[in-house]
């Protein structure tokens, strides 16, 4: 089938309204049975197969990255403003509402406190202390008996 761009932006409204099929956040979005509807109703009102439906909103989204990719790119170069990449795509504007599809979101550190290094290596001393000075798998560089003690004790360091 052959699109025009007024369908096509039909297309993208009635991909738009469903957010079960591109939104990660909406509840129904790993439910299988409704993304399958989503996708079987725009098929039905297109008169195409749902196979259609799906290679379309592929080929949609991958041209609305690469666009989107070259305007950002444009925007970090350190050019002006009059330089920057601005799309002339007729879908982009339509396809905004997929800017934020793949952001990562927040994250909840569930560790109380992180320890960093020298506290870290305090613990091992710690722990190397209540060991007798031995950690089990390393020699000990400390004398054990009562000789060797007295011996080092003489040694100038």
């Amino acid at each position: 089938m052959t699109w025009t761009d007024e369908e096509t932006l039909a297309f993208i409204d009635m991909y738009r309204v469903r957010s079960s099929l591109w939104n990660s956040s909406n509840s129904d979005y790993k439910n299988k049975n409704r993304r399958h509807d989503g996708l079987t109703e725009i098929a039905v009102s297109f008169g195409i197969e749902k196979q259609e439906v799906e290679r379309k909103i592929k080929n949609l989204q991958s041209h609305f990255s690469r666009e989107r990719k070259k305007e950002l790119e444009s925007k970090k170069t350190g050019s002006g403003t009059d330089e920057a990449y601005v799309s002339k795509w007729f879908a982009y504007q339509a396809m905004l509402f997929l800017t934020d599809k793949n952001k990562p979101r927040k994250t909840v550190d569930n560790i109380e406190d992180s320890v960093d290094y020298d506290e870290g290596e305090k613990d091992l001393q710690e722990e190397d202390t209540r060991n007798g000075g031995e950690v089990q798998g390393q020699v000990s560089t400390q004398p054990s008996t009562s000789q060797e003690k007295q011996a080092a004790a003489e040694t100038p360091t």
